[in-house]
């Protein structure tokens, strides 16, 4: 396990954020570039990408809340502390709320879903795997 990739004092980099950022921003980079020679519109793809990403960070965390409702309840408090802000929350919530921007964005600007979806697929594999790496590092990925 390498949770501090580099520590400086009392900064440090943590490994897991710092390949989530890099998982992102390599997927990003990939599915504009898929999208672009498929026909889409770079803008697009660029901010259909942010929806998602956004969307799966605040699916991630309502799913933990309620999947830890009675503790919530119990201790209120910790909704808003710093271990629950750090937490990365539960994947299947983000996944959801992810899939459903994605619909309704796609519906919206009437972007093809099939050809959008191929666009995506290898820059969420990639993202996913690099991500995978990153929490393999802290010891969460077993």
């Amino acid at each position: 396990m390498l949770p501090k990739l580099i520590t400086i004092g009392s900064f440090f980099l943590p490994t897991y954020g710092l390949l989530t950022a890099l998982a992102f921003l390599l997927a990003l980079w990939v599915t504009v570039r898929l999208g672009k020679r498929t026909g889409l519109e770079g803008e697009r793809v660029t901010n259909l990408a942010i929806y998602c990403a956004l969307a799966g960070m605040a699916g991630a965390k309502i799913a933990m809340f309620l999947f830890d409702w009675s503790y919530y309840v119990a201790h209120p408090g910790e909704l808003f502390s710093i271990t629950t802000l750090q937490a990365a929350g539960v994947f299947q919530g983000g996944l959801a709320l992810a899939i459903l921007t994605a619909y309704l964005y796609t519906r919206h600007f009437h972007m093809p879903g099939l050809i959008t979806a191929d666009a995506f697929a290898p820059g969420i594999a990639l993202g996913h795997a690099i991500g995978r790496l990153g929490c393999f590092s802290v010891g969460g990925c077993s």
